[in-house]
This record gives C-alpha cells, structure tokens and sequence, in this order.
C-alpha cells in the first residue's frame, strides 16, 4: 500500500509514478532531479511542454501574470464579466489559426482536451439532433470525461464498468489502404442521414502516432463536406507546429468544422485549451442554450499564458518549423540506418515493440541513460511501443546522442 495521501490518476488506485524521479527543477529539455541528475525528456511533458522548459517564455509569463496580481484579479467569472484579454486572445488565436482565411468565426475557453471533447459532443448534438450517430476512429483516444470515454476506441474495453457511457457512437478502424478508406468512403455515403459528424485526430497518438495519408483524410473530408456530415479534429497532440504545421489540417484540402486545441497551446503552464467554430456552426445554434460552464472556463491567468505563448510562436515560427523539418530527418535516417520500424511525422515518433516487458525493460534502461520517452499499449492493434515527443527546439545533437542511446537499447532485446 502505497504512504503516499494523494492518488495518481489514469490506473490501479495506490500506483506508483512511472517515473521514479523527484523532480527539482527543470531548465531547455532537461528535468532534474534532487540528486543532481539529469534527464533529457523526450516526452515533452506529456506532450504539452512543446517548447520545452523555456527561460524567455517563463519571464514572459511571469511578468504578464505580475501584472495581473497587481491589479488583484487572477480569477473573473466569464459568465458574468467582461475583461479586455478575452476578445484580445481570441481575436490573435483566430487570426493564428486561420492565417489569412476564414476557417474559423469563434472560440469557446476550456480547461482540457478532455473538457474540449466534451463541448464538441454537445455542439454536434445540438446543431444536427442527439438521434444521429457521431463517428470516431477505433484506435483514437479523446480524453476521460464520460464524452471523451464514449468517442475513444482505444479504451472501450477498460472503461466499460462506466457503462452506460453516451450512445450512437460508432467506430472505424482507420484507413490503412485503399480498401479500408473505400469502406470507410462507403459508410459515410450509404448512412449520410444518420451520421451526424466524424471525430478524430488526423494523427492517433495514443495508438503510437498512427499516421493517415494526406489523400485519405482529404478524400474523407470531401465525403463529409457532399453530404453535410460536420468534421470535427481533436489536435490537442498535432497543433502547435508538432506535424510541421501550424496544424495538421493546413497539410490538407478542407478545413474542419470544429477544432479541438489544448497542451502546446501555452506550454503546459496551466490547465488551458479551446473549441474553435466555423460560422455553419455559429448559424445552426443562434437560437440554442448552450450548457456547458466551468468555473475556470476563460481563466485570466490561463489566457494570459497562452497569449505569450501565441506571441512566442509568431516570433520563431520560422525556427521552429526548420527545427521540426530536422528533427523528423534526423529520427528517420537514423532508426531507418538500423532497420528500426518507426512511425511518425515532423516532431512525433512512435517506435513499436515486441510485448509489455521488453517495452519497460527499454524504458527503464533508458531512464537509466537519463533519456526519458513516453510509451504506448494499444489493445486495438496488439501493440506497443516507445513514443518521443521531443521538444520543438531540442538541439540536433542532444537527439542525435538521445537516438544513438534509444537504438542501442532496443538493440539490446532484438
């Protein structure tokens, strides 16, 4: 039993960490821990830490949120109150997104992608009827509110004691050849008054960054779009530059109706995302009660990092996105070099194993080099596997050494 008064969530109620690192302090991409060790994480804190454990950012932050405490309101109810930095952050992360089109009218504030998933539910229901059914990839993963449970394939069997979870939901397994997409193309077309929107992620993370063809999704989109059929994209793990993009839809011909962001949105400094909308939404629910609030929906300090982190974006964009480029040629001359199967795209890699105890056996050998890396189990696909997330502006040589260590101990198990 563990002593610990506090439980870690995501698993058996007196669960240890994964990690057992007592964190100090963090500084670029490593995290140190009370001994003085450190660790170079590829994880990019659970893939939120996007820009990595930034000294500029943080001084950012500090001093915006330095004079939010001076004028003494770091909470305001959004439901009740006006304040300048709601339309300010909206207006510039609108402008961010849509880069000089018009893909998206409004944002909602939330506090998760988990919360981003849950309004994304209610907005489909309530623009196109409960009676319709919302599809979504068997191999996704959308978060752990009873929505997000109901819409993720990959845990449909570890969370059903929580049925019943919300129905008229469907699942597909996403498209891994041409058939599979035809299937898919046929489903949409044949059942188009039934189907009310498609939620996915255009990248599946969770399932080890399962990579979908550019012509697949668009050819999926463009079904959609013929048949009134709203798109919904969960990029909580794919904006913010993680595919190269701004976005991952920018790499396709469609836009998305809804858009669900979180994580690198401002670097894990807060519990902070959003719901972007199209104006199709915005017309079909002008007459509608929303209901959906939290207490720190549009949370003053969490806008505030997220617009210095915005302003951080626009500022190295163009850093950023030739460091993503390095990175994706980097990981793949390398683990192609040795044969290693990979998948991945721009700064998110996903390397599949043999079973649980390999996996762990490689992490924990890892840790021990002070590389730490996430990891994925996906009952779905019978697979597991090593994921690295690594930090946007990581040094090519601190990957290239943290790849050479990452090589030779899976060497060591094949």
């Amino acid at each position: 039993m563990s002593s610990r008064s506090y439980s870690i969530p995501m698993g058996a109620i007196d669960q240890e960490p994964q990690f057992d690192i007592n964190v100090k302090r963090m500084e670029g991409t490593y995290i140190f821990d009370t001994f003085g060790k450190k660790y170079l994480d590829l994880r990019s804190g659970l893939w939120n830490v996007s820009l990595g454990y930034n000294v500029e950012l943080y001084a950012e932050i500090e001093k915006s949120f330095s004079e939010i405490f001076k004028k003494g309101i770091p909470f305001l109810d959004i439901h009740s109150y006006q304040h300048e930095i709601y339309n300010e952050y909206a207006d510039a992360l609108l402008d961010f997104i849509n880069n000089n089109q018009s893909d998206f009218s409004k944002i909602f504030y939330t506090n998760s992608g988990s919360e981003g998933t849950e309004l994304s539910i209610k907005l489909i229901r309530q623009f196109a009827g409960k009676e319709k059914i919302i599809l979504s990839f068997r191999e996704g993963y959308h978060g752990t509110f009873f929505g997000g449970m109901s819409v993720s394939g990959i845990d449909q069997e570890i969370t059903e004691i929580y049925e019943p979870k919300i129905n008229n939901i469907e699942f597909k397994t996403y498209p891994t050849d041409k058939i599979s997409l035809e299937n898919i193309l046929a489903y949409l077309t044949n059942n188009a008054d039934k189907i009310s929107a498609f939620l996915l992620e255009p990248i599946i993370g969770s399932s080890g960054t399962l990579t979908i063809p550019n012509e697949y999704l668009n050819s999926i989109m463009k079904v959609c779009k013929e048949n009134d059929i709203l798109i919904v994209f969960d990029e909580v793990a794919t904006g913010f530059y993680r595919t190269g993009s701004r976005f991952k839809y920018y790499d396709l011909n469609y836009a998305p109706d809804i858009l669900i962001l979180s994580k690198a949105i401002n670097n894990g400094i807060l519990p902070f995302g959003v719901v972007a909308i199209n104006e199709k939404i915005i017309n079909g629910l002008q007459s509608s009660h929303i209901e959906h609030f939290s207490t720190q929906n549009g949370n003053i300090l969490g806008i505030s990092s997220a617009l210095q982190t915005l302003s951080f974006y626009r500022k190295y964009e163009s850093l950023i996105v030739e460091q993503v480029k390095k990175i994706e040629s980097l990981y793949g001359n390398s683990l192609n070099s040795k044969n290693i199967e990979f998948r991945g795209q721009g700064s998110m890699l996903s390397i599949p194993l043999k079973d649980l105890k390999v996996m762990y056996r490689i992490l924990d050998r890892l840790k021990n080099f002070g590389v730490l890396t996430y990891y994925y189990n996906s009952p779905t696909l019978n697979e597991c596997g090593l994921t690295i997330f690594p930090p946007l502006l990581i040094e090519e040589e601190k990957l290239k050494k943290a790849l050479y260590i990452i090589i030779k101990s899976i060497e060591q198990d094949y």
